[in-house]
This record gives C-alpha cells, sequence and structure tokens, in this order.
C-alpha cells in the first residue's frame, strides 16, 4: 500500500477517535457546580438528584448528611483539576475540587462523573472527600 494513504488512514482514524457523542468536559464542570450550589443552599435532594440511579438508593444520602454535619455548607469551591477518561464503554471525569467551608474549614474533594455513551445522561458516581476529622 502507498505510504500516503496510510498517512490518510492513520489521519482519518485520529478525527474519528476525536468524534464522540459524549457530554462535553464544560458539561461535566457544570454539573459539579450544580452539586456544589444545592449543598451551599442545604438542598440535598437536588444535590442527591445529580448521582446515578443505579447506585443503591440511599447510599449518598447518610454521606451528605455526615458531611454536612461535620463541615457545615459549603462557602467557596474551586475547581483544581480534571480528567477524562474513556476506559473500555462509556467515559469518566473526575474533577477535583478545593473546597472551603464553614470556620475557614477546606476539604480537598472529588467528584467522579459518567456518561455510559448510549444517551447524554451525566451522573455523579462517586464522592470523595478528604478534610480533617472527617471519616
Amino acid at each position: 500500500m502507498n505510504p500516503g494513504r496510510w498517512l490518510v488512514l492513520g489521519l482519518l482514524g485520529i478525527l474519528l477517535l476525536g468524534c464522540s457523542d459524549f457530554p462535553s468536559d464544560e458539561r461535566a464542570m457544570q454539573l459539579g457546580n450544580r452539586f456544589y450550589q444545592a449543598m451551599a443552599r442545604g438542598d440535598l435532594d437536588r444535590a442527591l438528584s445529580l448521582f446515578s440511579s443505579e447506585q443503591p438508593p440511599g447510599k449518598w444520602d447518610a454521606r451528605l448528611k455526615q458531611i454536612q454535619a461535620q463541615l457545615g455548607a459549603p462557602l467557596a469551591y474551586q475547581l483544581t483539576h480534571y480528567v477524562t477518561n474513556s476506559p473500555y464503554r462509556g467515559r469518566f471525569y473526575t474533577l477535583d475540587f478545593s473546597v472551603r467551608y464553614d470556620h475557614d474549614r477546606v476539604a480537598a474533594e472529588t467528584l467522579t462523573l459518567y456518561n455510559n455513551g448510549d444517551d447524554d445522561r451525566l451522573d455523579i458516581v462517586s464522592y470523595a472527600v478528604i478534610a480533617p476529622g472527617v471519616k
């Protein structure tokens, strides 16, 4: 085969890999913003609605209440890092935040979002908090 054809086929393959129907990184960041806005308002129902419905009912309810009781309401948050990953099926979006709570307590938090690739739904599938005194 002609070397020029290999180049064209390679470039076409790269272009096709870049085309996807996955939600944009911007949408993932917006979901993170909606989560922290809901938590700041104390609207746990809204925050919980952003989690995957495939998770066991009540799994995150107790955790959000625990964090709220231990840290209070978030006063400010800032995205510090994000990465996307498409391992086999679907796409994961990992968003790291620095979050300031009442009494100047600061937490490092990670939201992991997932889209299965079949539709445009984006859900929180994991939420981790690292802060002094939080278990």
